[in-house]
């Protein structure tokens, strides 16, 4: 795949993505301990991604709602929307279409506070010179309000994820994220290569016990993975994030 991605979206890969994870429940904790150890990520569905979508009506919601791994909710009836086909390939492959996302920043505010359980929970560094062998889509998100566009670059086999997908309001671009789509592994723990991820940043108001399992979690793993904290500067209240020594 290349690195940069074109059409309207022309944009090269950062160095590293981000993917944040939640941190309250064994359960969740788990989780972690699957994907650092295990190597597999957990892939979700549109469905648990996104509760209030609605694959009829292509409405969604944004990527902050994020329940913990487990079975994928079962679609409601609903009435189909004006020009979507409520039935058929299309709504299997919202179905069954896995998506992990991923963000651009390690230190943004905004995304600590929504995707890393308000700096209670971590995230994952993902090296993208290690998913640059990944062979199915990884693509940016698009914020914007008309997603027509974007569907001319991506084929027949992606144009129809383009609104509920890869397409997010302006207001939102500030969380600067990709999405790695796994067709047909919605709900599923999806196996990587271990070099892919390099490093764990640890939420800034992580407790103590916690910090400590987690960090015990990392030292298992057989890939070098670098540990790092996330700190909050008290008086610009901007996020850092600092080597573990």
């Amino acid at each position: 795949m290349s690195d940069v991605v074109q059409g309207p979206w022309v944009k090269a890969r950062p160095p590293y993505l981000f993917h944040y994870v939640r941190l309250r429940t064994e359960e969740q904790l788990g989780w972690l301990e699957r994907l650092l150890l295990a190597n597999e990520i957990y892939a979700r569905s549109m469905l648990e991604l996104n509760p209030v979508f609605n694959v009829r009506t292509m409405e969604y919601n944004t990527w902050h709602v994020e329940p913990g791994p487990g079975p994928c909710p079962r679609m409601e009836p609903g009435q189909p929307g004006e020009g979507v086909d409520s039935s058929g390939p299309t709504r299997d492959r919202f179905a069954h279409l896995g998506v992990v996302c991923l963000s651009e920043h390690q230190n943004s505010v905004a995304v600590w506070r929504n995707q890393g359980d308000r700096q209670r929970g971590a995230c994952i560094r993902f090296a993208t010179t290690g998913l640059a062998s990944v062979k199915t889509a990884l693509l940016p998100v698009h914020y914007a309000q008309d997603a027509s566009v974007i569907g001319k670059v991506l084929g027949p086999e992606l144009a129809w994820t383009t609104r509920a997908v890869l397409t997010k309001p302006p207001g939102l671009k500030d969380e600067a994220e990709w999405r790695w789509l796994l067709p047909a592994r919605a709900g599923t723990h999806v196996k990587i290569d271990p070099l892919m991820i390099d490093g764990v940043v640890l939420g800034s108001l992580m407790p103590d016990g916690l910090r400590a399992r987690v960090r015990q979690i990392v030292s298992q793993r057989r890939a070098p993975t670098a540990l790092y904290q996330a700190k909050i500067d008290p008086e610009t209240l901007q996020v850092a994030v600092l080597p573990i020594v």
